[in-house]
Order: C-alpha cells, then sequence, then structure tokens
C-alpha cells in the first residue's frame, strides 16, 4: 500500500506543488474519511510526508500558509477535510 499512496500523492500534488521538491521520506497513512456531499462522495486520503528540499509554491490558490498545528482551526475548512483536521490539531 505505500507505494501505491507515494504514486498517488504525487499524482495529487503535482498541479500545485512542483513535485520534485517533495519526497515520501517516511509515508504513513494518517487518516481516511468518506464524505457524502448532496451531488457525489468523496474520500480523503491523508498521509504524512516531509519536504526535503525546495519551498512549495503557490500555483492553484490565491494563498500558501504554513500554521502552526494548534492553529490550523483559524481556517475555514472543507467539510471533508475537518477530520483530518480535528486528528492533526489533536495529536501530540
Amino acid at each position: 500500500m505505500g507505494s501505491h499512496l507515494s504514486r498517488c500523492s504525487r499524482r495529487s500534488l503535482a498541479p500545485s506543488v512542483p513535485i520534485n521538491f517533495f519526497s515520501m521520506e517516511k509515508e504513513a497513512l494518517f487518516n481516511e474519511h468518506t464524505h457524502e456531499h448532496e451531488t457525489f462522495i468523496i474520500t480523503l486520503i491523508a498521509i504524512k510526508c516531509r519536504i526535503v528540499e525546495g519551498t512549495p509554491e503557490r500555483s492553484e490558490h490565491s494563498k500558501l500558509i504554513w500554521l502552526k498545528r494548534e492553529n490550523l482551526d483559524s481556517l475555514k475548512w472543507a467539510p471533508a477535510d475537518i477530520p483530518a483536521v480535528v486528528q492533526l490539531i489533536q495529536k501530540k
């Protein structure tokens, strides 16, 4: 499963983060959550990864910011993201 997660995360990040700047050093499934919207269902899989070289650059979004985990609740999250964000905030 690890290799599959790595390929999927690279494909997912590629449009918004120059992938040659990202590398999965120790990957692990962090959170998996299926959320039902009115017209579709989405499964969000969050994995742990580490930046080992370079800096992510904004491309798709108007801003790219880094927050400490205790400040993550200051943002408005999509419903599918909330379980992973809550888990990240609570993780010590």
